[in-house]
């Protein structure tokens, strides 16, 4: 395929920023919080945990950030404190997390009270009330903060480069179509683009700077998905693949 290691916006190149010296305790432990687990998926597939997944998101906000109206301190912030909850309440994939999404809200909300200090638990309360908007049609925008906007398409964008990768490569690597795991989670990454971009428009009149990276960087994953499964000899590529390939518009 081209590429042995997962690496969004090159930061692989730098090494990943160390964690604030109040959370490093925590973050440690999130390497043992894995992602991606399913039933569905056979071992091996995905070798990514939630601490690496939050350094690559501080690490791609610090590399890509300039925005009118944004704060970059903030938002690191925020994405360093974002999956905390997760310690105690662990990783659930998103659609099935969209599916249960009432009550992983507040299995989530319990630990952060927990495990959160009163600044960072404010900011995680942010970084949902903006994924409520980003996710659901009847979720109003008044409140919603330009970095909680943000971080949120970070947050999705990283998982759904992170997940395409690590499939295309299993696939290239042998595996026939047919048993590819879960087509549902392979379109997710689609549909959840059309949605954000749709809510967006929203908010686009009051910060259009922000709705204006939001775009970018749900278009630069795209493009990542799109460039991954094109390294992959078509008649190996799972059949919504192609289907998507061609009918894509960016």
């Amino acid at each position: 395929m081209g590429q042995e290691r997962y690496s969004p916006f090159g930061i692989f190149e730098r090494q990943l920023p160390d964690s604030p010296a109040d959370i490093a305790g925590l973050v440690r432990q999130m390497r043992g919080i894995f992602r991606f687990v399913d039933a569905k998926y056979p071992p091996g597939i995905f070798d990514d945990n939630d601490a690496l997944h939050t350094k690559r998101l501080v690490a791609m906000a610090e590399g890509t950030m300039g925005i009118k109206g944004v704060s970059l301190e903030r938002l690191t912030r925020m994405l360093w404190i974002h999956d905390i909850p997760e310690l105690e309440a662990g990783d659930i994939i998103a659609p099935v997390k969209a599916q249960n999404s009432s009550a992983v809200a507040e299995q989530e909300r319990r630990s952060a009270v927990r495990l959160l200090k009163p600044d960072d638990l404010a900011l995680f309360d942010d970084f949902n009330q903006a994924g409520r908007f980003l996710k659901e049609d009847d979720c109003p925008s008044e409140g919603v903060s330009p970095e909680g906007l943000v971080a949120n398409v970070m947050d999705k964008i990283d998982g759904n480069m992170y997940f395409h990768f690590a499939l295309a490569r299993w696939v290239s690597a042998g595996v026939g179509e047919r048993e590819i795991p879960s087509r549902t989670a392979l379109a997710y990454t689609f549909g959840q683009r059309e949605l954000f971009l749709k809510h967006l428009k929203a908010v686009e009149a009051r910060i259009p700077d922000v709705v204006g990276i939001c775009r970018y960087l749900l278009d630069y994953q795209i493009a990542y998905v799109v460039g991954v499964w094109n390294g992959v000899v078509e008649a190996k590529r799972p059949l919504v693949i192609n289907n998507q390939l061609e009918s894509l518009v960016v």
